[in-house]
């Protein structure tokens, strides 16, 4: 097995700074937190730190540099695009599996997304030129960075697709799967409007799938807070796409059995 797939015990030498972890049953709070820093230098790790997010709190908005990157934990961050008339739309969204601000990592130092916390949680705050020296040093983070890359542009092709050729229903039941999976958790606690930004819909289209859904017993709904109850039913509900973004990620989500 690869080291970047492995199960990643570091800390045990020099304390573990950042508290321990939410699950010793899974692979990590966010395998590429794991990787970044068991192969950066001991001495580099003084400024990096849990930090609690606020649901809604932004990370980074308009041309700034990105001095922070961020490794969610137990959250999710939605980024968007923005427009001049004050319009925006979501293109991507980060939970356990991934890193906020990878943009710093690719040559781009600024960015004109805004990321913004869709749930309240904890997530790694790690200095972002820490994490380019570890880059540019460890082929173990860097193959790992790029492996994650390709799953981000399968994701972005996917969702162009799921838009245009499956139905809201099968696309609330993706979306709502894919948010599970990167909160390690059944419970979402995400409002019928930011799941309709999420899938790129009108409110009352996600208010009907989610109707239709809970009636089936699928789910449990009350306001912003969803409980997945019938994890087999939803998938069979859903579209294809969620298969192959669950492969596409399988190297950095957790498994089924760690929830």
């Amino acid at each position: 097995m690869e080291p970047w797939l492995a199960v990643l015990a570091w800390g045990e030498g020099i304390g573990w700074k950042m508290g321990e972890r939410t699950n010793p049953n899974h692979v990590g709070d966010n395998v590429l937190a794991d990787i970044l820093m068991r192969e950066c230098h001991h001495h580099e790790l003084h400024d990096h730190k849990i930090v609690s997010v606020s649901k809604n709190e932004i990370l980074y908005a308009g041309l700034i540099e990105i001095g922070f990157m961020y490794f969610p934990i137990d959250m999710i961050v939605s980024l968007t695009c923005d427009l001049s008339s004050g319009y925006s739309a979501e293109f991507r969204q980060i939970g356990c599996e991934g890193i906020v601000g990878i943009a710093a990592l690719m040559g781009g130092h600024t960015t004109r997304n805004t990321a913004i916390a869709q749930t309240s949680g904890k997530a790694y705050r790690i200095p972002a030129d820490i994490i380019q020296q570890t880059f540019d040093r460890s082929s173990d983070f860097r193959r790992a960075i790029m492996r994650y890359m390709q799953a981000l542009m399968q994701e972005a092709a996917q969702r162009i697709v799921c838009s245009r050729h499956h139905a809201i229903q099968q696309q609330f039941c993706r979306t709502l799967l894919m948010a599970s999976d990167r909160l390690k958790s059944e419970h979402v606690n995400l409002t019928h409007e930011q799941l309709a930004i999420a899938i790129g819909c009108r409110r009352e289209a996600v208010s009907v799938a989610a109707g239709k859904i809970q009636t089936a017993g699928l789910i449990d709904y009350t306001y912003g807070r969803i409980t997945i109850l019938d994890r087999t039913g939803l998938e069979a509900g859903c579209c294809e796409c969620y298969g192959v973004l669950r492969q596409a990620f399988s190297a950095f989500l957790p498994g089924q059995s760690a929830r």
